[in-house]
């Protein structure tokens, strides 16, 4: 079977999801915060176990898309003979870096979020 390689639709996927991690983690927010409009103790902690299984995703999704970007910049650089000459690396490695960063953010966000849940859950 052939399979067409086309950089170009690789690196507009590897941008929807970024997309996709950035509205994910924005809904995540926005759901945590609408959490301290409830009065109801168990819809508190189920929308903010909500938000935080939220981000959780968000963070395996991107961190996914941030894998399979480095495995297909490395197959390219390893074909360098075949890389159309629109295709910049350099640049793509810089998404992929800005994408880190950001996982990295949620991370941290994640962890912030889970441990103020499991604080006011044992209180």
């Amino acid at each position: 079977m052939v399979y067409s390689n086309n950089p170009q639709s690789f690196f507009n996927g590897f941008i929807s999801a970024s997309r996709n991690v950035f509205l994910v983690s924005s809904i995540a927010i926005a759901l945590y915060g609408y959490s301290n409009s409830f009065n109801i103790k168990s819809s508190i902690n189920f929308t903010r176990l909500a938000s935080t299984s939220l981000f959780l995703y968000s963070l395996c999704y991107g961190a996914n898309s941030v894998y399979s970007m480095n495995k297909y910049i490395n197959e390219l650089e390893n074909d360098k003979k075949n890389i159309p000459n629109y295709v910049q690396l350099n640049v793509w490695k810089n998404f992929m870096y800005l994408m880190i960063v950001y996982i990295g953010f949620l991370f941290i966000i994640a962890i912030i979020a889970f441990r103020r849940f499991l604080n006011q859950k044992i209180n």
